[in-house]
């Protein structure tokens, strides 16, 4: 048996060089593969610099998702819902690639340019209810980047382009 397993190894890696990614076992197929990306980072809680009392929050978050079911078996719900504040280029999509790193899932990133349609009501809708349905089945960090662009509220003066609503 031993023999057979050493020779598929070297079949193996003569056929894939080592430096091929492996087949995403977690990609989007239809309509929702246009809505997001996936990854699988390998980025860890101990590659960024965060404060103290952040670092001690993920550390939390991780250790409950790492013991969700075990959390869930005393009729408790772990956290499953994060918002990342703050400027551009502060670590928020890092931290999201961190989470995923550290919990072995894949990371799925809303492609917000895919979700707003010219028409803002029913199609982004429709499309917002796709992604929504894809994280009640399957287990994976989902990031929606500039996500204030989609939940601003109607009627402010900053709203721009597609984004732009009439008065309440």
């Amino acid at each position: 048996m031993r023999a057979l397993i050493d020779e598929a190894k070297a079949r193996q890696s003569v056929l894939s060089p080592p430096d091929r990614a492996p087949t995403p076992i977690n990609k989007p197929r239809g309509e929702l593969s246009s809505l997001v990306t996936s990854s699988y980072p390998h980025q860890r809680l101990s590659s960024i610099i965060v404060s103290e009392a952040v670092g001690g929050r993920l550390e939390r978050i991780i250790r409950e998702q790492q013991h969700f079911a075990r959390i869930r078996e005393h009729g408790l719900s772990p956290r499953r819902k994060l918002l990342f504040v703050g400027p551009p280029g502060t670590g928020k999509t890092l931290t999201a690639s961190v989470l995923a790193g550290e919990l072995g899932l894949t990371l799925f990133q809303v492609r917000l340019d895919a979700l707003i349609s010219k028409f803002m009501g029913e199609e982004t809708a429709a499309k917002l209810r796709l992604v929504f349905d894809a994280v009640g089945n399957h287990r994976a960090v989902y990031f929606f980047d500039e996500f204030d662009a989609i939940a601003s509220q109607r009627g402010l003066g900053n709203d721009v382009g597609e984004i732009r609503r009439g008065p309440q």
